[in-house]
């Protein structure tokens, strides 16, 4: 299962964007997503290129796995908990017509529900 959300309204950009996952599809440890995209308005997916944080991650399965255009079982980022985040965090302000979040290859892992934020200073 795969989600690919699109903006028909651009806003003037910001520096952080992250992905608050509330819960996962089976309300069990753990989370986890194959790949994380934020795509801007030439179509390239900045994300790669931003500093990357996290709730946590699973060993073997690293916060940077979610950004390497991989879609493979172990080449994915997991966090041992039922709720996490993934933050991007940019220089300047950035502006995307889409985000991308490919799911985990064991279904159960998968988010279910989450909110994708904006923000200029990565708190508000």
């Amino acid at each position: 299962m795969d989600f690919r959300i699109s903006f028909k309204k651009y806003n003037e950009g910001f520096r952080y964007y992250k992905l608050n996952i509330t819960s996962n599809s089976t309300g069990l440890s753990p989370t986890g997503l194959a790949e994380f995209q934020l795509i801007d308005l030439n179509n390239i997916n900045i994300a790669v290129n931003s500093i990357h944080t996290s709730s946590g991650e699973a060993t073997n399965f690293e916060l940077a796995k979610a950004f390497n255009n991989k879609y493979v079982g172990s080449d994915s980022w997991q966090v041992a908990a039922t709720t996490a985040w993934i933050q991007c965090e940019f220089n300047s302000k950035v502006r995307i017509k889409q985000y991308n979040i490919y799911a985990d290859v064991v279904p159960e892992r998968t988010p279910m529900s989450w909110d994708f934020l904006g923000s200029n200073d990565g708190s508000t």
